[in-house]
């Protein structure tokens, strides 16, 4: 899914094989990470 998702994310704490496919990596769940995430790429 991460592949197709056309612009993977993965939060810190996703497993490794995900984050070894992801676009990019964000902070973990318990410091905001998709929040951050957001904030930064999209609402910029």
């Amino acid at each position: 899914m991460t592949l197709n998702a056309g612009y993977g994310v993965v939060m810190a704490n996703g497993s490794d094989k995900t984050k070894s496919v992801a676009d990019y990596i964000t902070d973990d769940n318990e410091h905001d990470g998709i929040g951050n995430f957001i904030e930064k790429h999209i609402l910029k």
